[in-house]
């Protein structure tokens, strides 16, 4: 029986049952298929949910080994070389040792989810029930953390397999939010990364991901619009849409996965978990200006949250203004969009000079004591104060006053001396 429903009777079946079937997956209808069911039979089933029949029999066939290793050989020979496409890695594996078609490269590479760079025919169809979104990010300045999320999906070889990892990605800072593996290609495991980042980072504005069918799953979708973010997808064949992320599968693949023969998904987890810990918190990023992605997150979440607050309460004292000059640090941007100002905000070279000139007494103050922790100008004003100060400061309750001002005078008259000569 299928969950629950008898043999639709003409005219008076239920009128939505077709429609919540097409919009499910195959697989969530596969599930739905009682075998057991002596009112409706096994073909009227498939029927109903608009299935092969023969899907109900059939049982995945693992790898062999050999395959499995040319798999792994396959995705190396792409890491490296990502513009090669099915032609080319057939032969180039020979001097690694392997033989295989072309045909056969290319249909491992569609299992694997990999795709040359560069421009080829239109290889695959989107799913006829998932709604393509458009691509958001075209010429948007893109300058603080959680203004916009990526998220892609990519394998990782094993010994005796392969397993898939997902991760949630900071566009802006770079930074890993949350990250996800699973031997399987099913959404729960997107869903559960993205969950994970917007419990411990809060959500974004927008998000953007590829067209895959985990994101354009009903799940995916349901936890983005459950929470007003918008959703963002890369063009079919656009690598550079989503191009930060990538990069990063190069960089863990490069410097993690390829250096260890990772048995299991167990020591997988390990190495990954210890990689992405040292990218975010060590490994510094030239697009970052040298600084790690977790001190270009942190810094620019908290610079913001100070100027919100000093805008906040100036406002509060002092009223809305008609308009605002700031300096051009992107905090006091991205806090006057929170608070609804963005259009009074004013910036330029000159505009702010009355603020900046207000500072200046602090930045020679600052200049002199940067100088004065140097040895070198510690050294020489030692030198100099040492001789001044036993020059001119007596001990004045050993002296009377009369004998303490002769010998300041006489002290004065020896100083004037040493400084005309």
């Amino acid at each position: 029986m299928v969950r629950g429903l008898t043999r639709p009777r003409r005219g008076h079946g239920p009128p939505s049952f077709v429609t919540r079937a097409e919009a499910m997956s195959p697989s969530e209808r596969r599930e739905m298929i009682r075998k057991d069911n002596t009112d409706l039979s096994l073909t009227r089933q498939c029927k109903l949910l608009k299935i092969s029949r023969s899907s109900i029999y059939y049982t995945p066939v693992g790898f062999d080994q050999a395959t499995i290793d040319l798999m792994h050989e396959i995705d190396r020979i792409f890491t490296k070389y990502p513009f090669f496409g099915s032609r080319q890695i057939a032969a180039y594996l020979p001097q690694s040792g392997f033989s295989a078609g072309r045909h056969r490269v290319r249909r491992l590479m569609g299992i694997m989810g990999l795709q040359a760079i560069c421009k080829g025919p239109n290889t695959s169809k989107k799913h006829p029930q998932h709604k393509i979104w458009p691509y958001l990010l075209r010429k948007l300045s893109i300058t603080r953390p959680n203004h916009v999320w990526c998220s892609d999906i990519t394998y990782i070889p094993v010994k005796n397999g392969f397993l898939y990892l997902v991760a949630i990605m900071d566009w802006a800072t770079r930074k890993v939010l949350s990250w996800r593996l699973s031997n399987t290609l099913d959404a729960s495991f997107c869903v559960e990364a993205l969950d994970e980042a917007i419990a411990k980072y809060g959500k974004p504005e927008i998000m953007n991901t590829d067209q895959g069918s985990q994101y354009t799953g009903a799940d995916w979708i349901k936890t983005l619009t459950k929470d007003d973010i918008k959703i963002s997808m890369d063009g079919r064949g656009r690598y550079l849409d989503n191009i930060f992320i990538e990069r990063l599968w190069r960089s863990l693949k490069q410097e993690a996965v390829y250096l260890h023969e990772i048995t299991d998904g167990f020591q997988a987890k390990r190495i990954i978990d210890d990689w992405i810990a040292f990218y975010n918190s060590e490994r510094p990023h030239t697009a970052l200006d040298k600084r790690t992605p977790d001190a270009a997150y942190f810094e620019q979440s908290e610079t913001r949250k100070a100027a919100l607050k000093f805008l906040r309460k100036t406002m509060k004292r002092h009223g809305n203004p008609n308009s605002l000059v700031t300096g051009r640090l992107r905090s006091y941007g991205a806090a006057m969009k929170v608070i609804g100002s963005a259009d009074k905000q004013e910036t330029g070279r000159l505009f702010n000079n009355r603020a900046e000139n207000s500072h200046q007494p602090f930045r020679r103050r600052e200049r002199a004591m940067i100088r004065f922790r140097r040895m070198r100008t510690l050294q020489k004003f030692v030198s100099v104060h040492s001789s001044v100060h036993n020059h001119f400061n007596q001990e004045r309750q050993l002296y009377s006053r009369e004998n303490l001002k002769l010998k300041r005078a006489a002290a004065l008259a020896e100083w004037r001396q040493l400084g005309m000569a």
